[in-house]
């Protein structure tokens, strides 16, 4: 019966060390991208002070868009991949390809402009599930133009508003955009109310980088195959263990 104890916890640990490569291999990795720019896009204005202090910057929102991926995220189309920026201390600027740490959401973005911590990433989470009902990051691809600059400042808006007073709200508190249609403020503004309700998006991810924006990523889902591997040494450890405890 000794022999079936041993069994049991090897059985335990295996099902730990098969479920864990895959659930916690991507933090331990990075990312390299090529970006191709923001399609589509539209000018803004954004009053912040994400950094401490108060800042006035001039961008563009929508959808920024990379290709000839490698790492442990989720991809379309022969390695392409979509985004929304989380990080307003830094920019990009040409194609690269550029590197990025994953790191878990509630430690991105950098120190710069973060961590946005774990209340703001389940909030995020939420933000994106209830925009994107497919829960696939990447599926923001099919949005409308109008819906995709308005997701870009709802994301701003969670990560980098510091008035908790003010609650979510493109318009008002230490993070608000001006200079692009109130439509897409109204939509912003409609997103970020969903939050509450809204189902939330797994598998987000950050990615981190000391010289460039940070951006929020899907990982790869875990395959069926994995679980069901794990489940199964589970349940012989769970019997292994029983067996021992009645010697």
């Amino acid at each position: 019966m000794q022999r079936t104890i041993k069994i049991g916890a090897l059985g335990a640990a295996l099902a730990i060390g098969g479920m864990l490569a895959f659930s916690g291999q991507a933090m331990a990795d990075s990312v390299t991208m090529t970006y191709d720019g923001m399609s589509p896009s539209t000018a803004v204005r954004i009053q912040t002070k994400v950094t401490g202090s108060s800042q006035t910057i001039n961008t563009t929102t929508g959808l920024f868009t990379f290709s000839n991926v490698s790492g442990p995220i989720d991809t379309y189309d022969d390695a392409k991949v979509v985004s929304f920026c989380i990080d307003l201390a830094d920019g990009i600027s040409g194609a690269g390809p550029y590197t990025w740490e994953v790191q878990s959401l509630a430690g991105s973005p950098n120190p710069t402009a973060g961590p946005m911590e774990a209340q703001k990433a389940n909030d995020l989470a939420r933000l994106l599930g209830g925009a994107i009902t497919s829960g696939v990051l990447n599926d923001a691809r099919n949005l409308a133009a109008s819906e995709k600059y308005a997701l870009q400042l709802a994301v701003w808006e969670v990560v980098s508003e510091t008035d908790n007073a003010a609650g979510y709200d493109v318009r008002t508190g230490d993070t608000k955009f001006t200079n692009v249609s109130h439509s897409i403020l109204n939509q912003a503004n409609v997103y970020l109310g969903e939050i509450a309700t809204a189902t939330a998006m797994t598998g987000l991810v950050g990615l981190t980088s000391g010289t460039t924006q940070d951006y929020v990523a899907q990982v790869v889902p875990i395959p069926a195959a994995a679980w069901l591997f794990g489940s199964a040494l589970f349940g012989m450890a769970g019997v292994g263990y029983r067996r021992g405890r009645r010697v």
